[in-house]
């Protein structure tokens, strides 16, 4: 019972990561629209090789707008 919490919080947790950073990708191509999945899947292999491989991703411009939501997202 405690690891089905464990690992939904932790889906919760890399969703929420997955989808901030898809964002800022979309905020660094201008919000351009249409490229939603691209976002989406640049963000997906992002988040995922910076779990297995920990890298600083450069700031981007609105970063601190955003930096309360994905504080828990930095692997440091």
């Amino acid at each position: 019972m405690l690891e089905n919490v464990i690992e939904h919080r932790v889906d919760a947790e890399l969703q929420t990561c997955i989808r901030v950073r898809a964002y800022q990708l979309y905020e660094t191509r201008g919000r351009r629209d249409g490229l939603d999945r691209e976002d989406w899947f640049d963000a997906e292999r992002e988040v995922f090789h910076d779990i297995n491989h920990p890298a600083e991703i450069a700031p981007l411009r609105n970063e601190a707008q955003l930096s309360s939501q994905s504080a828990h997202c930095q692997t440091e």
